[in-house]
């Protein structure tokens, strides 16, 4: 569970999102938060990267990550 400082609202996630939320704090290059999703989730890689970037661009519009300039 997460609280929005800005909102004061709390967001919680589901199992897999916890587990998104966990590796992207380990790393934020998507392609190794991908590799260690794909071996602890029984769904395919193109699954798992589809709802890795629905789930980034949540915590984008939400506020709880910015960006990476390069």
């Amino acid at each position: 569970m997460l609280l929005n400082t800005r909102t004061g609202e709390y967001h919680r996630f589901n199992e897999v999102g916890n587990l998104m939320w966990i590796e992207l704090q380990k790393s934020h290059d998507k392609n190794v938060v991908l590799d260690r999703l794909v071996d602890q989730i029984d769904a395919s890689r193109e699954t798992l990267s589809s709802a890795l970037d629905r789930f980034i661009a949540q915590l984008l519009s939400l506020g709880f990550i910015e960006e990476q300039k390069e």
